[in-house]
């Protein structure tokens, strides 16, 4: 792959040098980073994929290109794309009411749709609110622990939003008469030849799964990270092993997926070779939902949705450490997975991206 890469380097017009890795070595310094993976796909082909550092800081275990990670909130890109694809057969439509399809719900839910979750615009309170609402362990808890809870109206702003997508693994289940899991592993990873992605939170053992640290100071009593003003509050020389990567059941719709920078690759392969999704609902996931005030969100379907100096942007992270960035224009995509909370896997994955394109830099 070393000698590929600078192949392709040169053709670009990008110096032997090497500032591809040189600027990943950087920020790995700089932010802290023990290891990490990325990989860059131009034009549907790979052109470079790469790893550095270590998985394990205690046992000084070198990161490689199959370590597995943990890949958090990026899961919801699965979850997306499961929906889609039934989208996709003619089996739901993205404007039928969540209540069509998942029974039981609270009356006052009945105009949320399919779309509204995906594009996280649903109004629901959230399930992971840990500060506001008691922790729930089923489906069925949350329903009834949340519908008596505030609901603001759907459409109306862009909020981030674990209950929607628990929702939308629900609605995967009725529909396809499939497991959640089952549906994603059957239908998304093995067609693809997905071999080592799989769910599991940090309780699960993952065999060669990386282990997670953080930038974020511990609480006092050490089991969550201290908050000044609201606000986490990040360490400004040392990191710690990371805890809290840990879900209900029923919100790996959410989370709760790992896997490799080689897995990740054929993901990305498979989207922008129309494997998973038809090319236009693969574009329409990149198109942001318009509020009722007639302003742009936030979220596409499944993705966060911008354009950056004209260029269209989607892009997902997980867990402050893992990020999938797509710029469909340019038919370029950087993953960056890493082993660190806190190191702003976004942009670094943009960074990349702007040694291809030097377009997407800021202006000065």
């Amino acid at each position: 792959m070393r000698f590929a890469a600078l192949l392709v380097l040169g053709a670009l017009g990008l110096s032997a040098a090497d500032p591809v890795a040189d600027y990943v070595r950087s920020a790995m310094t700089t932010r802290r980073i023990p290891g990490l993976a990325f990989a860059v796909v131009r034009d549907g082909k790979l052109i470079r994929q790469e790893a550095y550092g270590v998985a394990h800081v205690e046992l000084q275990v070198p990161m490689q290109e199959s370590t597995v990670f943990l890949l958090a909130s990026l899961t919801k890109t699965f979850t997306a794309a499961a929906v889609l694809e039934l989208v996709d057969q003619g089996k739901l439509a993205l404007d039928d009411p969540i209540a069509k399809h998942v029974r039981g719900l609270p009356q006052r839910w009945s105009t949320i749709t399919v779309r509204h979750c995906l594009s996280h615009v649903s109004g629901l309170p959230d399930v992971d609110d840990e500060h506001e609402h008691p922790r729930v362990f089923t489906l069925a808890d949350a329903i009834r622990k949340l519908g008596e809870e505030k609901l603001d109206s759907p459409g109306t702003r862009s909020q981030y939003n674990q209950m929607g997508f628990a929702l939308l693994g629900a609605v995967v289940r009725e529909v396809s008469g499939l497991g959640f899991e089952e549906f994603i592993a059957q239908r998304l990873w093995q067609p693809l030849a997905m071999t080592q992605t799989s769910y599991g939170d940090q309780i699960d053992i993952v065999g060669g799964r990386a282990s997670m640290y953080t930038v974020l100071e511990p609480s006092d009593d050490r089991m969550w990270m201290r908050e000044q003003n609201g606000q986490p509050v990040f360490s400004k020389d040392r990191i710690y092993a990371a805890v809290g990567y840990v879900y209900p059941r029923f919100t790996f719709t959410g989370a709760g997926a790992n896997s490799t920078i080689a897995d990740m690759v054929k993901w990305e392969l498979g989207l922008s070779a129309g494997k998973v999704l038809s090319p236009a609902t693969l574009a329409e996931s990149a198109r942001p939902f318009r509020l009722s005030d007639g302003k742009l969100g936030e979220f596409g379907l499944g993705w966060y949705a911008s354009t950056r100096n004209g260029h269209r942007v989607m892009q997902m992270s997980g867990g402050g450490a893992v990020a999938h960035l797509r710029l469909p224009d340019d038919h370029l995509s950087v993953i960056v997975l890493t082993n660190l909370q806190g190191a702003s896997p976004q942009s670094l994955a943009m960074g990349i991206a702007q040694l291809y394109i030097p377009q997407l830099k800021a202006a000065q």
